[in-house]
């Protein structure tokens, strides 16, 4: 049996023992021989990464780990590649929701101009990631992309290169535990439609949305809700990452801290290790991933990323038809979709036209603020959008 090569970029996260703990569950159907735990951070790599080395032995996994700060020779013969990046940290991500608060617009990692922001500065360097994958990994090497906002990673790489990909979160997971937990069974006929942080669960029961929707259908409630909470989300978890790096420093830790499940990721390894799975195990389970709609969804474009059941196996992502659905669902994913479109084109490109288009055309975002939040929110991240400022 080929053994393994798992390259994590951005390895320094407080996420990657969550993940660690994923490989040391599938350590029997997974042969991963070599992990490569990679970071520009090389203080927190050295934190995390050791924490990781001791979860590895302790789950029985004698391999080769490496924590290196280049790229390249992380991603040298990686057969999977796990993205979790971050770029400008947690400050950006503040910035992301402080900004937006001024206009009395959604301040969020993900979603409205916060989300639209983090896309512009992630966006390039996974393609960057993605050619590199191209000269130094395995031909067949498969990205497992974490890094928000993941369904606007995915429309760009599924689009604008060859490499092969899923866009991978930890909600779709949640949503289906959560409602076996509440109904006491899973529904084998549900169907599941939308974008990444825009979907539904459906069957012929009723809809059950993701939580967030509440940023569309609760707007006004959710501006004040944050406006009133006194910290941002990203402040709270540059606080508990403090705390977390300082149990990860303590060498006679071994297992995954308890305290990480409030950082958020809950399931997050179990997402992404059954995928791969599937995958490298060619068992063809159904999995809700990020892929190409290719006619699976019937009002949206076969180009179009969407967020649905699909068979994974050793040939590639198959999307499965979505039956179950409503115009208000056709309404919001196809509005979505075409701001994702547009903000893609701008991170490509750095135009800032498209960049103002892909805002204006956002359901959260007020047409008359969108000019200036645009300049304010550019300036204020002009170190991370080279592209923007004549970098590149």
């Amino acid at each position: 049996m080929k053994k393994l090569k798992a390259a994590v970029i951005g390895a320094g996260s407080t996420y990657t023992p969550e993940l660690i703990e994923g490989f040391v569950a599938y350590k029997e159907s997974l042969p991963f021989s070599e992990f490569a735990l990679m970071d520009i951070d090389g203080e927190r790599l050295s934190i995390v990464g050791n924490l990781a080395k001791r979860q590895l032995r302790a789950g029985g996994l004698d391999c080769k780990t490496e924590l290196v700060t280049d790229l390249d020779r992380a991603l040298d013969g990686a057969d999977f590649v796990f993205g979790q990046i971050r770029v400008g940290k947690m400050p950006a991500r503040i910035l992301d929701e402080k900004i937006p608060l001024k206009y009395d617009l959604l301040g969020q990692e993900t979603t409205g101009a916060g989300g639209f922001m983090k896309a512009l500065r992630t966006v390039p360097v996974i393609m960057d990631i993605t050619d590199r994958m191209k000269r130094f990994s395995e031909k067949d090497a498969w990205l497992i992309n974490f890094s928000n906002p993941s369904g606007i990673i995915a429309e760009a790489v599924l689009n604008y290169t060859g490499a092969n990909m899923i866009g991978l979160c930890n909600v779709p997971v949640n949503m289906l535990r959560d409602i076996e937990k509440k109904h006491g069974f899973a529904d084998p006929a549900y169907e599941y439609v939308g974008l990444n942080h825009l979907s539904w669960i459906t069957s012929e029961n009723p809809y059950f949305a993701s939580y967030y929707l509440d940023f569309y259908e609760k707007h006004d409630e959710k501006i004040n809700e944050y406006k009133e909470a006194g910290k941002t989300r990203g402040e709270v978890c540059l606080e508990l990452e403090e705390t977390l790096l300082k149990q990860f420093a303590d060498e006679s830790l071994c297992i995954k801290p308890e305290e990480l499940s409030q950082r958020g990721g809950a399931l997050y390894s179990t997402a992404a290790l059954s995928s791969v799975d599937s995958i490298h195990n060619d068992r063809n389970e159904i999995h809700v991933v990020a892929a190409k709609n290719n006619g699976a969804v019937p009002f949206m474009a076969d180009s179009d990323v969407v967020e649905i059941k699909c068979r994974l196996g050793r040939s590639g992502i198959t999307p499965l038809p979505v039956k179950i659905y409503n115009d208000y669902i056709i309404g919001l994913m196809q509005a979505v979709k075409a701001y994702e479109k547009l903000a893609v084109e701008a991170a490509l490109e750095g135009s800032r036209e498209k960049a103002l288009a892909a805002l204006i055309a956002h359901p959260l975002v007020d047409n008359e603020k969108a000019e200036p939040l645009l300049a304010e929110l550019l300036e204020a991240h002009r170190e991370y959008l080279p592209n923007f400022f004549g970098g590149f």
